[in-house]
Parts: C-alpha cells; structure tokens; sequence
C-alpha cells in the first residue's frame, strides 16, 4: 500500500482545491470515480476504495472518469 500523499501531492494528481485535497487526504466521503483516480495517479487508496481489486478500482477509473463539477451561474 502507497503512503498517504501530502496534500499538495494530491492537487497536483487530480485538479482539487487545498481544502478539498485536506478532506480527500483525511478520509472523508468523496465520489467513488474520484477515489478511482486517486488511486490510478497516487497508487494510494482512500478508504471508500480499500476492499476493491486493483483491477476494479482501474475499472471504475477507465470507464467512469471523475472531472470537477462545473460552477454554477450566478
């Protein structure tokens, strides 16, 4: 298993803001795909994903690509 990445690790593998990357790092709740892409750049794996196959999680990566939400009109 990877070691946890810094936060500026994680910025820097998927496009997450500091404190996103803070709660990401910390265990919170995230997408599964988000988890996914985590891992495919990171080779860590965030608890959401800890009990899946390698193989799966580049599953859920390939075929459910994680991108930022869109910022809503004002």
């Amino acid at each position: 298993m990877a070691d946890k990445p810094t936060i500026r690790e994680l910025m820097d593998a998927v496009p997450v803001s500091k404190s996103y990357a803070a709660l990401i790092r910390n265990g919170q709740s995230i997408p599964l795909n988000l988890a996914a892409l985590v891992f495919e750049r990171t080779s860590w794996r965030h608890p959401l994903i800890s009990q899946l196959s390698d193989a799966t999680v580049l599953e859920i990566a390939q075929k459910q690509p994680w991108s930022p939400p869109k910022k809503q009109a004002a």
